[in-house]
């Protein structure tokens, strides 16, 4: 298996040594990843929506605790994951904008949104997986086909998103702004 591994990450760089990350390679790589490739002159950045974030959070979790349906919890999950990785794209979006020109205000407030706002969206993650770990549908969520054997061990005591840490990660955001 190593071998079989080892060949395909030479035959991979061989590919896009001659390519020149042409079009036809794009293309070869995008089905098989299985995932739309989009060049960064294209991206599109739309400011996080903390309100959305928060409902799917607030649904996901409550429903997390009733004895429910596996596959509606399981698409509940994935749509608070949409939300969470619009959150991580935009903000590293906004990032990469404002970097490149450190004068541009408007990259730098939408820079400053995201970093502030970053700390609440990582404490929601851990807040999901805590309402998930008390789930009654857990031992089907710890399964192999989802989040796999004892996940969710982490996820059973007192969380670090207290009050005081919150208050040093919104201390954090605003030095690093």
């Amino acid at each position: 298996m190593k071998r079989f591994c080892k060949l395909i990450a030479v035959l991979l760089v061989v590919v896009m040594l001659f390519s020149g990350c042409s079009p036809v390679f794009r293309e070869w790589m995008q089905s098989l990843l299985g995932m739309q490739m989009v060049p960064f002159s294209e991206m599109e950045y739309t400011r996080p929506d903390m309100e959305s974030f928060r409902r799917e959070l607030d649904q996901c979790c409550a429903d997390a605790a009733e004895e429910r349906n596996f596959d509606d919890l399981q698409q509940l999950i994935l749509d608070f994951y949409a939300v969470y990785e619009d959150f991580y794209t935009n903000y590293y979006l906004a990032n990469i904008h404002y970097s490149k020109d450190l004068t541009d205000t408007y990259w730098e407030e939408e820079n400053t949104f995201c970093t502030e706002n970053s700390p609440e969206v990582d404490a929601g993650l851990d807040r999901l997986y805590r309402a998930l770990a008390k789930s009654p549908l857990r031992d089907k969520l710890e399964g192999d086909q989802f989040f796999g054997p004892d996940f969710f061990d982490d996820y059973e005591g007192e969380s670090i998103y207290d009050e005081t840490f919150n208050a040093m990660l919104a201390k954090e955001a605003a030095l690093v702004n």
